[in-house]
């Protein structure tokens, strides 16, 4: 990995909740407030989502490693061509899961009521208190950059069909079965000879090496615009949930 992605995502939510009474007219009320706040089963609830998208970013940070040959021994590295498509499949479904959880995080935020396991990431941006908030407007930013539509096609092909979407890696493991029933196939009669079969595979190690490096790179700055899009939903996230919070707390009690 080329510069360490962030130990934890979750600050600029944090953020939003330490600096609102600095930036607010009456500070010592909404310190009073935010201190109720911060105690009250509401944050708690919303405490619990952002500890588990947390945890599953250290899961995709580790995913991400996983794209970058293995130390065998002192000398040497190793890769397949299977630990690579276990490496996309595990970040494509991982990225689903957390723009999920990023849904769930909001649901509990705006008090929507869902249950986590009925919680969708179009359902909830499709919410009328939702589509009244910032939130669409960074989502609609990150579509395109994202391919969101995109990543959501190529889970469901992973999740269904057990097949990833990406032509270059499904190319490269054909090529490298072809090469391998050259040489050991029992239905083929003139088997290629075992040195040129060892040049053409350290041809192909090199050239999955070289494969490999791109599609790490390529996800890890997917990743890395993914975090940009999660900094700015819960900056959002962190105001809207002190707004709702005060304007609940300042209504009268009947």
């Amino acid at each position: 990995m080329s510069v360490e992605l962030p130990y934890s995502i979750i600050g600029e939510y944090i953020n939003e909740i330490a600096k609102k009474p600095d930036s607010d007219p009456n500070p010592r009320e909404t310190t009073l407030l935010a201190g109720r706040f911060l105690f009250s089963k509401y944050s708690f609830d919303i405490m619990r989502s952002l500890d588990k998208i947390d945890s599953l970013h250290k899961e995709i940070c580790m995913i991400l490693r996983d794209f970058e040959p293995r130390n065998v021994g002192l000398l040497f590295k190793a890769l397949t061509v299977e630990q690579l498509i276990l490496s996309t499949k595990f970040y494509v479904i991982s990225w689903t899961t957390l723009a999920d959880m990023v849904a769930a995080l909001i649901s509990k935020v705006f008090n929507l009521g869902f249950a986590d396991a009925d919680v969708k990431f179009d359902l909830i941006l499709r919410n009328k208190h939702v589509l009244n908030s910032e939130l669409p407007a960074i989502f609609k930013k990150y579509t395109k950059p994202l391919d969101i539509e995109g990543m959501k096609r190529h889970r469901n092909e992973i999740v269904h069909r057990g097949r990833i979407v990406d032509e270059e890696v499904k190319t490269f493991y054909e090529n490298q079965n072809i090469l391998h029933a050259k040489r050991y196939s029992l239905l083929n009669v003139n088997k290629m000879p075992e040195e040129e079969y060892k040049q053409e595979s350290a041809k192909q190690t090199k050239m999955l090496f070289e494969l490999a490096s791109r599609k790490q790179a390529m996800y890890e700055a997917h990743y890395r615009t993914t975090l940009e899009m999660v900094a700015e939903v819960l900056s959002s996230l962190g105001r809207k949930a002190i707004e709702l919070y005060k304007a609940k707390a300042m209504q009268p009690v009947v």
